[in-house]
């Protein structure tokens, strides 16, 4: 099983060093600050990519309306 470290890289980084320049994350709960966290891992290694987010998660279900 992989840990979070091992999996944030499988998952996030290693896709943007095989060539990918978009990630799509579709999530009930993701937010932007999680986005603007992997998008400066991304840029510090030198590797820039568009990451589109939908976030679908509403205010009732605990999702701030500033992360829509």
């Amino acid at each position: 099983m992989l840990n979070n470290d091992e999996l944030f890289n499988e998952v996030l980084i290693q896709p943007a060093q095989k060539g990918a320049n978009q990630l799509f994350v579709v999530s009930g709960y993701a937010s932007a600050a999680m986005t603007f966290h992997h998008f400066k891992i991304l840029e510090e290694l030198n590797y820039f990519v568009k990451i589109s987010l939908i976030v679908g998660m509403t205010i009732q279900d605990g999702l701030s309306l500033s992360n829509h």
